[in-house]
């Protein structure tokens, strides 16, 4: 029983790998088609999230800078009330928060150039689907066009066929009624000719 199941398996394996390559070409471009479409809604849901990351880490930079501007303000406060402790204090949280500040316009501009290479991917993902869906409906048109022709050559010698079949119909019936007509005229003489020879 092993055996046969195993067979059994391979035979609908090969025939379902043999469905698949006979696709049905129509089937082939639309499945193609919505692949493209699903991409590009991918990329657009990926464009969205870095941007809402670089507005994120955009929003953080403003609020460093505007802490690093009071730091500033706090230490030069500090030094014109002599304070230099407090100028110093006040100097190095503004140095950590400048590292910090760097290291997050680092991130924006890769997270920028993140945004920048979804969207000219998203262009030419676009432009790829619009150069498809021109082409599926070209081929398409010129399918159409051929079907319709086929249809009417089969159509012409459908039309040919019956016209031949009816003109050969009515012929035999000419050649029925010309036979009949002769028959009775031959009667007809003999009729006549037996009224002749007795009268």
């Amino acid at each position: 029983m092993g055996i046969f199941k195993r067979a059994a398996k391979v035979i609908e394996s090969n025939v379902a790998q043999r469905k698949e390559a006979h696709k049905d070409p129509q089937e082939a471009i639309r499945e193609a088609y919505q692949q493209m479409i699903a991409q590009l809604s991918d990329i657009k849901r990926l464009m969205g999230e870095v941007a809402a990351e670089l507005a994120r880490l955009e929003e953080q930079i403003a609020e460093l800078s505007a802490q690093l501007d009071a730091l500033e303000k706090e230490a030069e406060r500090c030094v014109a009330d002599g304070d230099d402790e407090g100028a110093r204090a006040a100097l190095g949280k503004r140095r950590k928060l400048q590292e910090r500040l760097a290291g997050l316009k680092m991130k924006a501009q890769a997270t920028q150039r993140k945004l920048k290479g979804l969207q000219d991917a998203r262009a030419l993902l676009r432009e790829q689907v619009d150069d498809f869906q021109e082409n599926r409906d070209e081929k398409a048109t010129r399918l159409a066009a051929a079907n319709a022709d086929v249809l009417l050559k089969k159509a012409s010698a459908a039309i040919d066929s019956a016209t031949k079949d009816a003109l050969d119909d009515i012929s035999e019936q000419v050649r029925i009624v010309e036979a009949q007509a002769e028959l009775n005229e031959t009667i007809d003489e003999q009729l006549e000719r037996l009224k002749n020879t007795r009268g």
